[in-house]
């Protein structure tokens, strides 16, 4: 299961990317009501964001039987449309933004991932036993750290793979970082699964 990325991680890239485009706005692309929300409060006040939904108050919004098919599957190509016309784009592991990715290749080139590539599920903890637990790798020693016991797709690589643009340098990767440590605070608070469970975690600084 990939692990989500908190809207708090997005703030410092979209901060830093209005900084450099004063006259530039924002369109959200989310399903998730708890998601829009968050970034309403942090950017409706300027007057900058839009959307073509609020999301759903959901924990499965594909599978959820409540929710009506065609009113999820429009939303979803609207918002694919919409995000294929964007300038620069900062997605998740998301079908809908992998489509927009698809209808305009020039955003293969002005686009971040914000989560980390499947790299067939290898762990970082070198234990040679798979039913051992991190901490059994070196059972003598200070405890692993937690990327250190988390699958490598869990683990963000701070952007090393990918080329920055020009207004996203070292300060902007660290302040995701710490806003993807704050986001993974409030997931835990509000959904109860528990921040380790649910959010990736970024390699220490080297």
């Amino acid at each position: 299961v990939r692990r989500r990325v908190p809207p708090e991680a997005y703030f410092p890239l979209i901060d830093a990317y209005l900084g450099a485009h004063p006259d530039a706005l924002i369109f959200l692309a989310t399903d998730d009501a708890r998601y829009h929300a968050r970034m309403q409060r942090r950017y409706g006040p300027t007057g900058r964001i839009s959307s073509t939904g609020s999301g759903f108050v959901t924990r499965a919004v594909v599978t959820d039987p409540r929710l009506a098919g065609g009113t999820k599957g429009d939303g979803a190509l609207l918002d694919a449309l919409l995000l294929a016309r964007v300038d620069f784009l900062l997605k998740s592991d998301s079908a809908v933004a992998e489509f927009g990715l698809w209808l305009n290749p020039r955003l293969h080139w002005n686009h971040l991932d914000l989560q980390p590539p499947r790299p067939a599920g290898r762990r970082l903890n070198p234990n040679p036993n798979p039913g051992a637990r991190c901490s059994d790798a070196a059972p003598k020693t200070a405890p692993a750290p937690l990327h250190a016991c988390l699958p490598a797709h869990q683990v963000m690589d701070r952007f090393k793979t990918q080329p920055l643009p020009r207004w996203a340098g070292s300060e902007v990767v660290r302040a995701f970082c710490a806003g993807l440590e704050l986001g993974c605070e409030i997931e835990a608070n509000e959904t109860s699964r528990g921040s380790e469970k649910f959010c990736a975690r970024c390699l220490p600084p080297v």
